[in-house]
């Protein structure tokens, strides 16, 4: 929970174009909630955030539109996941917004921006204290979709072969399960391998592994990334 806090605080302070620590979490997601609402419902706006937020980019044109557009892209999606229940209230005197939702619904809208600012350290970290959710597993799809087929893709290559699947733990299948959405039983039977093919299949599965089911995703995750995404993350 606190590095999803973490992040997310940084992906808001981004957002909202000011520094760390003049106001509290709750005041700061809040407000970012009702910016990103804000963006998504004005085509005008959003251009305008996306146009200033690419200004060092402005002598490469090609790669300056091609950031506009996965800055809106990411803001429609982004408000898309907000979770339903959380809740935008109008004040019928002075129109003043407000949010309001239950603490697991803020939990979630951390998590989100939390993909959304640090998806690799995000996923692996979730991973790893087996805290996935499927909330996680919606905004990575949603925000990365590329980079999570690929690593999808390399678990159920790492998973291919007799009894492989009989070889995970208890925690591991359930976090496999998280991971793909797909219920996992002891044995990963040949139905379970088809729906996993089925549902993310595209470019062709990477070659297998030495290394089995959870155990090598730090690795497989580093493998995915592109330098600049290593960059980002560093």
């Amino acid at each position: 929970m606190e590095q999803n806090q973490f992040y997310s605080r940084k992906f808001i302070r981004g957002l909202m174009a000011y520094r760390m620590g003049q106001q509290t979490l709750d005041d700061d997601r809040q407000e970012a909630i009702l910016r990103i609402k804000t963006l998504a419902t004005d085509e005008a706006l959003l251009d305008e955030m996306a146009t200033s937020a690419t200004l060092a980019l402005r002598d490469f044109p090609d790669l300056r539109e091609a950031s506009v557009a996965k800055i809106k892209n990411s803001i429609y999606k982004i408000n898309m996941l907000t979770p339903p229940e959380i809740l935008v209230a109008v004040d019928p005197v002075t129109g003043e917004e407000s949010v309001r939702g239950p603490d697991y619904a803020f939990d979630k809208v951390d998590q989100i921006y939390s993909i959304a600012q640090a998806p690799m350290k995000t996923l692996v970290s979730a991973v790893e204290s087996e805290t996935f959710t499927d909330t996680a597993r919606r905004a990575m799809i949603a925000l990365y979709p590329a980079e999570y087929s690929a690593i999808i893709k390399d678990l159920q290559a790492s998973l291919t072969g007799p009894g492989k699947g009989e070889k995970l733990t208890e925690s591991a299948r359930i976090t496999l399960s998280k991971l793909t959405g797909v219920p996992m039983t002891k044995s990963l039977t040949p139905m379970v391998m088809s729906t996993l093919q089925a549902a993310y299949q595209g470019e062709e599965a990477p070659e297998p592994r030495p290394q089995r089911g959870l155990a090598s995703l730090k690795s497989q995750v580093t493998n995915t990334m592109t330098p600049s995404q290593r960059a980002m993350q560093a």
